[in-house]
């Protein structure tokens, strides 16, 4: 009888023990295929990021020098020096300055960035991203690095409106020139705003805000490469 029991015993210890090894190696493969499925979500996301960041250093190009834009960052700081230039000299007004004058009154160099990886990222979380310093660094450019030029667009619109808008309503007839693919500026007395040192004060201080953004521009481009970079590189780990 004790025989018999205590090989019963044996036994229901031996199922116990298979029960639990298959529930361990149940729970092992649940944890595999879900840690599977939040690397797959992980690399989708991080893909998704990586084709937005090539759209927006395309974005950025464009902007600083690009060839389709007449208006863009490089074209309007030339414009800008060129009037400056001429209005510290004693020259006479050459006709090419209406479309140096049109220029930095007509350029918009304001960038949308593309930003709906970072938006879908953050709708999941972004402790979907495993690497403690890979998901610090893309906060980081989705919080700062590409909102210190959005800040520096807005205070050139204000500074546009406070310096620079009063002149052009007053002291300049606007054209078309359609072989320019942009609006010329012509002033009704060059002679007149020379002497007005607000006016160039005015363009100083412009061009002063203009050059800073193009540096918040220029430091946007380089954190953008550096966060693409890093982003194939973890990938590829």
């Amino acid at each position: 009888m004790e025989n018999k029991t205590g090989k019963y015993f044996k036994y229901a210890v031996g199922e116990i023990v298979l029960v639990v090894i298959g529930i361990l190696i149940a729970l092992q493969i649940n944890n595999w295929n879900e840690q599977k499925k939040l690397k797959v979500q992980e690399t989708e996301a991080l893909t998704e990021i990586i084709s937005d960041l090539t759209i927006n250093i395309s974005k950025f190009d464009e902007t600083l020098n690009g060839e389709n834009r007449p208006g863009n960052i490089s074209n309007t700081l030339k414009s800008l020096y060129i009037i400056i230039d001429h209005l510290k000299s004693n020259e006479i007004y050459q006709d090419s300055l209406d479309m140096h004058f049109g220029i930095i009154t007509f350029s918009s160099n304001i960038i949308n960035y593309k930003t709906s990886g970072y938006e879908s990222l953050s709708s999941v979380g972004l402790d979907l991203i495993k690497n403690t310093k890979l998901r610090s660094e893309i906060g980081e450019y989705y919080t700062s690095s590409i909102v210190i030029p959005q800040n520096v667009s807005i205070g050139l619109t204000e500074d546009f409106g406070s310096y620079m808008l009063d002149y052009i309503r007053k002291d300049f007839i606007t054209t078309d020139d359609l072989t320019l693919r942009i609006y010329t500026l012509h002033p009704r007395n060059y002679n007149a705003l020379r002497e007005k040192g607000e006016f160039l004060e005015s363009l100083k201080m412009y061009l002063g805000v203009y050059s800073t953004y193009e540096n918040s521009i220029n430091n946007a481009k380089k954190a953008t490469n550096a966060l693409k970079n890093n982003i194939e590189s973890y990938l590829k780990n």
